[in-house]
């Protein structure tokens, strides 16, 4: 929806933390499975190289007969998600069925600028970048430039310039 062009990715991010005594993990799985989805686990890779990996999302996916394809649930692993979740509660978009918290375009940026970070190829964030910076929204660029420096994200010179 911040986009300059649409693109259709054929899921929906939901961001999730952790709510009292239930994980994370534990609503997306409950979600999921009353979605009627065989939750999916979903990993990142090691940044430094090795071989571990962390946990990351569940995701849920339809057969491919069907117009919507998925549901992805991230995981409080990423750095920005808590800040992230948090401020959404206070941009309340309209779906047309009803108004839901989300993501602002500052954090989607950071969630971006994270995804670069350990593969600064990544085609499709990237274009995701340059489409944001295009599009007519006020984005609050000194915040966006102050979180990336609190979360020790590089940030391209490309992005700098705005």
């Amino acid at each position: 929806m911040y986009r300059d062009t649409p693109r259709f990715t054929g899921d929906i991010d939901v961001a999730l933390i952790n709510y009292n005594d239930v994980t994370a993990q534990q609503i997306a799985e409950q979600v999921l499975r009353e979605l009627g989805y065989n939750p999916i686990l979903g990993f990142l890779p090691d940044p430094r190289g090795g071989g571990e990996q962390t946990q990351a999302l569940l995701c849920g996916r339809a057969t491919l007969s069907q117009s919507f394809v998925g549901v992805d649930f991230l995981l409080p692993v990423f750095p920005w998600l808590s800040k992230a979740v948090i401020r959404a509660q206070s941009n309340m978009v309209d779906f047309g069925f009803s108004s839901v918290p989300t993501i602002t375009i500052e954090d989607l940026i950071i969630a971006k600028l994270n995804a670069i970070q350990f593969d600064t190829q990544r085609p499709q964030d990237i274009d995701d970048l340059r489409s944001l910076q295009r599009s007519s929204i006020v984005v609050d660029y000194d915040y966006v430039h102050r979180e990336a420096r609190l979360l020790g994200f590089n940030v391209p010179d490309w992005l700098r310039l705005i």
